[in-house]
């Protein structure tokens, strides 16, 4: 701030921090940030082993809180929300699906997204070991399969599912690397609760 550097906040809001969030766009304002960006971790083995992740319902709920804070008249640091929320309105690509960014994992490896390998059970998301083949010659390839995961993981209106409103949790669900599920049947994220509280 005293160099006037443009800068913002990002905050993870989990259980253990969702009480936070007026108090950090409080902060971020105090401090001059340029804006706050407030992310919804999508579930994961490790945050379902420390019962961390909020439910489904409270996604909307904190989604909510932030718009309103972020819509207040006085307020002049941006408060948005990660992609990834539940969307108020019609729904946007994100940026890898618009084309606007490219996810290499630490391996070398080009993936389809940085979401899909904090999930196991298989590598549907790598494209191509950038070691061994030339990022020219996997782009095309990248393009087909990330074409084939947004027609998969679109919602059909004729058959509604309860992750519908979780755009990213609907590439996790198409790429079948949400098994790791089975493992927490207390979650609100295990498919047989995933119903409970969740608004279309």
């Amino acid at each position: 701030t005293s160099r006037q550097i443009p800068f913002w906040f990002s905050m993870v809001v989990d259980r253990r921090v969702r009480g936070e969030l007026r108090a950090a766009a409080d902060l971020a304002e105090s401090m001059g940030a340029f804006g706050l960006s407030v992310i919804l971790p999508q579930p994961t083995p490790g945050a379902a082993a420390r019962n961390s992740d909020l439910a489904p319902s409270e996604w909307f709920e904190v989604a909510a809180e932030a718009r309103a804070i972020g819509a207040e008249p006085a307020r002049r640091t941006r408060v948005v929300l990660d992609y990834g929320a539940p969307f108020d309105g019609p729904e946007s690509p994100c940026q890898t699906f618009a084309h606007e960014r490219v996810y290499v994992d630490t391996r070398g490896r080009l993936c389809l997204c940085c979401q899909l390998s904090n999930h196991g059970f298989n590598e549907e998301e790598v494209v191509a070991d950038l070691h061994q083949t030339p990022f020219v010659e996997a782009w095309p390839l990248y393009k087909e399969k990330l074409s084939a995961l947004r027609a998969a993981q679109a919602p059909d209106p004729a058959v509604p599912h309860p992750t519908d409103p979780f755009p990213c949790l609907r590439c996790v669900k198409a790429q079948k690397k949400d098994r790791w599920m089975d493992r927490f049947p207390e979650s609100a994220w295990h498919p047989g609760n995933l119903g409970v509280g969740v608004r279309a």
